[in-house]
């Protein structure tokens, strides 16, 4: 069990072939959609798709919903470079794992990209590609031009991160409507 982080439930955990650990959420029954959260600070695959996930069971589908490796409450581990390729590893040996042999792809942002590599990487895995805002589409250094990037980059290098300097950052950087962000928000990220 680990440490819990406000907000964020705990389901089950996989060991991958590659010896790391990956936390999952598996609800539901049907086909499969395997949701991919995007990074910052405090993301995680339930942070991420919290109201979307939910929905899809009630229609009839099997959702996995894992936190990427360095997120949630997946191994942080120091030892490796947090490449794509690395991304893609643990989430094909994840779903081997847990006996996944088709399903929909949801990426967003970094899971964006990940989905993507995936796919072309499994072409005959994945029936649907859905993707929200995602990486990969364009050279790494041309994402820190964009406005949310910008205030994301301003927020975390500027020093320890305080709790209000993660609500602005939620608030600049991560909403449309910041009427949405609350306590229990800024806590769970």
């Amino acid at each position: 069990m680990a440490l819990q982080i406000a907000g964020l439930p705990e389901g089950q955990y996989a060991k991958l072939a590659n010896g790391r650990c990956v936390h999952y959420l598996d609800q539901g029954t049907g086909p499969v959609v395997v949701f991919l959260h995007g990074s910052g600070s405090g993301a995680s695959g339930h942070s991420n798709f919290k109201y979307n996930y939910p929905y899809l069971v009630e229609q009839g589908f099997r959702v996995i919903v894992p936190d990427l490796i360095g997120y949630g409450y997946s191994d942080k581990p120091e030892d490796v470079q947090y490449h794509l390729d690395f991304f893609v590893e643990c989430i094909q040996q994840l779903l081997v794992q847990i006996g996944v042999e088709r399903c929909a792809l949801i990426g967003n942002s970094l899971g964006g990209a990940i989905a993507i590599k995936y796919t072309l990487d499994n072409p005959t895995v994945v029936d649907k590609l859905v993707l929200m805002a995602p990486g990969g589409i364009e050279e790494q250094a041309d994402y820190f031009h964009m406005p949310g990037m910008q205030v994301m980059k301003e927020v975390f290098t500027s020093g320890p991160m305080a709790p209000e300097r993660l609500e602005d950052f939620i608030r600049r950087g991560l909403v449309y409507d910041d009427s949405v962000v609350d306590e229990q928000l800024i806590n769970e990220r």
